[in-house]
């Protein structure tokens, strides 16, 4: 055995700070300590534990979890206030309207990331045994990391006033038109004494809120920087509306039907409309510094953790002072900055704005006989200004050609914002020097995240329905879309951190275009509901007619095509345009010889496509298969319910109902989306769940399998 590989780690196992049975441990798990042997030491609460992962427990090469969560308590309070009024005044054949509203947006949430630390047993450290679990008793993690923990206090508000008019022009024709101001704030942000958000650009400017710190880093109260980040609010923001309803009481009766009876209608509307976005991207602030502590432990300092001490390289080379627990510095504090060297951060752009659409419709209705109404209209929608987020610390051009003509380089590329910080937009030279690298030898800057709001997103649909009122017990919809949605990046969960990350590089932005997350392109939806008829005979006799009568037959089926494929291809930098230290998703892409992907039975085949017409992408450029052009398996499902109705007196007011609800009642497979990551090996491909999260219906349908319930409920 390696003299650094010395016996103290696995003495404190034995002395008990844990014990661990390495037997009926599941990958993907997260354990309960006591359930799997680890005993706490004594006077220490089970929270205080670092959560500690470790690969292949079981042979099957998944992770297990040990100890507490790395995300740690997040008791989030949300809190709107709202005030508004409105005003309507009928004059003549106007009807005419008035409004404002006010609305206050609070978001307070602590967070505590890897408060307690956090340990990583994959084999793939600098002493690795080649063994995670012989890792994990010699005590030599891969990896670790703990923070300080952070928090969040974001505020924003929306000023909204309208004003509209409703001009009946005659009996068969309706204008509506208005026009909307809409003032949306930025969201500020009043941690830490308002200077909890940092903003950042490729410029040399330097903080005097935090002196000493690297080029392009300031805080509030440093010229260009405010509490939201950079962001300012925009007073400029007006929606016109438009819209008109045209019913003709006089015409060919085959088209308007009855003279008069207004059985014919066509309707249309625009507008555009502005909504901010998501509060989520606040988050992202957590990481700013001075305010996360965020440690690596002996990684700090280029050195490899361990498990006994991890600030402590395990082979004795060195060591650094443990930071926690950590007092946060105020404003104008002399920080020891090269000690937060290398940051990894997200911030805002100053032209971050306000995301906008226009919404357009028309469509026709027309009454029909049984009590019928048929409708056709073609439904539309264009983005503007949507949330994307990537990454803002990216290579430049001449930096991309020096890596490709180096081969250590080319080798070194998932590091290429460690080791070639001249190759990419910040620079960050140390003041007064002309060094990329900080005292500690590390670069001020690695992947440094923005979000913007630059993208696009387009929406066209054909909507029919065909709507029936009761009767002879039997109402129904049936509705039936066809619809397209594309954008550049599905908002920020999408372009950051869930697929293909969004493609900024010249010659290659057209490889982030491509179908929306949330494209199905033809969805089907019945909703029937029908009263069981008792025969007129039966009616007369109380027995027969109690218990045959008020049973429903109640349901709904939908059929639906996929969701869109996000094929990515994690973990291979191969573009040498981003790197493991990129913020948000890498672009890299595949190649694929063919376009036209046709889908495999699941059932005989177990993958969705056929993974071969997809191959590596070249080093230095990327694969031609563009973001989410092929669609994932459809949904087919059905909800029944079987309901009676028990009258409790004769005025029919109060009664008792019982059901039968089931739940996907045909017990119908409706897959997930296939693993959609190239670098997955035999995975690549493969579909091994049912739907779960990834839900055609915001009621979480279908079920995964059948589900049946008996329920019942009185009406009074």
């Amino acid at each position: 055995m390696d003299p650094y590989l010395h016996s103290t780690t696995l003495n404190e196992l034995r002395a008990g700070y844990f014990r661990f049975n390495f037997a009926a441990v599941n990958p993907a798990q997260v354990l309960n300590p006591a359930d799997y042997g680890f005993n706490i030491v004594p006077g220490s609460p089970q929270s205080n534990l670092p959560l500690i992962s470790v690969a292949g427990l079981n042979g099957t090469g998944g992770t297990s979890f040990l100890g507490f969560s790395f995300q740690g308590p997040q008791p989030r309070k949300d809190t709107n206030l709202t005030g508004a009024d409105n005003f309507t005044k009928i004059i003549g054949n106007h009807s005419l309207k008035f409004g404002a509203s006010v609305e206050q947006f609070i978001v307070s949430n602590p967070y505590y990331a890897n408060n307690n630390g956090n340990y990583t047993f994959n084999a793939g450290g600098l002493y690795t045994s080649g063994d995670p679990i012989l890792d994990f008793v010699l005590g030599v993690p891969d990896q670790y990391a703990q923070t300080s923990g952070s928090f969040i206090d974001a505020r924003s508000y929306e000023y909204y006033f309208y004003g509209q008019d409703s001009w009946k022009i005659t009996n068969d024709m309706t204008i509506n038109y208005g026009l909307s101001w809409d003032i949306e704030t930025p969201n500020s942000n009043y941690q830490f004494g308002g200077i909890g958000i940092s903003c950042w650009n490729t410029g040399t400017q330097t903080s005097q809120v935090f002196p000493g710190g690297p080029p392009g880093l300031t805080y509030p109260g440093d010229p260009g920087c405010n509490k939201a980040g950079g962001p300012t609010t925009k007073w400029n923001h007006f929606g016109p509306r438009l819209g008109f309803a045209w019913s003709p009481s006089s015409g060919p009766s085959k088209l308007i039907g009855a003279q008069g009876g207004h059985e014919f209608a066509l309707r249309a509307g625009f507008g555009l409309y502005y909504n901010r976005d998501a509060e989520e991207g606040q988050l992202q602030n957590l990481g700013d510094p001075p305010f996360l502590k965020n440690s690596l432990g002996a990684a700090d300092f280029g050195g490899s953790p361990g498990f006994a001490d991890p600030f402590s390289d395990v082979a004795g080379n060195g060591s650094e002072p443990n930071p926690f627990p950590y007092v946060r510095p105020g404003s104008g504090s002399q920080l020891n900055w090269p000690s937060y060297a290398p940051l990894i951060l997200s911030t805002y752009p100053k032209n971050y704005t306000v995301p906008y659409v226009y919404n357009f419709n028309i469509n026709v209705q027309r009454s029909l006989p049984s009590n019928m109404v048929l409708q056709v209209g073609y439904v539309g929608s264009i983005g503007r200004k949507l949330v994307r987020d990537y990454e803002g610390n990216q290579i430049t051009a001449a930096g991309h050609a020096a890596c490709l003509a180096d081969p250590a380089c080319v080798a070194d590329r998932a590091r290429a914002h460690l080791d070639y910080p001249q190759y990419f937009a910040q620079t960050a030279v140390v003041p007064g020097s002309d060094s990329f690298f900080p005292p500690n030898g590390l670069p001020w800057y690695l992947g440094m995240g923005q979000q913007y709001t630059d993208g696009a997103s387009s929406y066209h649909s054909l909507q029919t329905s065909l709507t029936k009122g009761p009767t002879h017990g039997l109402t129904f919809t049936l509705a039936y879309t066809y619809s397209h949605g594309l954008d550049n990046g599905s908002g920020l969960e999408s372009s950051g951190f869930n697929g293909l990350g969004v493609n900024v590089f010249p010659g290659f932005q057209q490889l982030a275009y491509g179908d929306s997350d949330y494209d199905a392109r033809h969805r089907f939806v019945a909703s029937y509901d029908y009263e069981i008829p008792v025969p007129p005979a039966w009616k007369s006799n109380i027995f027969a007619r109690e218990a045959l009568g008020g049973w429903h037959i109640t349901g709904v089926t939908a059929l639906q095509t996929g969701f869109p494929v996000t094929i990515t291809n994690i973990g291979t930098f191969n573009s040498l345009y981003c790197d493991q230290y990129t913020y948000y998703s890498c672009p890299d892409n595949v190649e694929t010889s063919t376009f036209n992907v046709k889908s495999q039975d699941i059932r005989k085949t177990g993958t969705w496509f056929d993974s071969s017409i997809f191959s590596q992408e070249p080093v230095g450029t990327f694969g031609n298969a563009r973001r989410n052009f092929f669609h994932g398996p459809g949904f087919n499902y059905t909800n029944l319910e079987l309901a009676k109705n028990f009258p409790l007196g004769g005025d029919g007011s109060r009664y008792l109902q019982l059901r039968l609800e089931t739940f996907n009642a045909f017990n119908h497979a409706n897959f997930s989306n296939p693993d959609s990551n190239f670098t997955d090996g035999p995975q690549f491909g493969t579909v091994t769940s049912v739907v779960g999260i990834n839900s055609a219906d915001v009621n979480g349908d279908p079920q995964p399998g059948r589900a049946v319930q008996l329920a019942a409920k009185f009406y009074f």
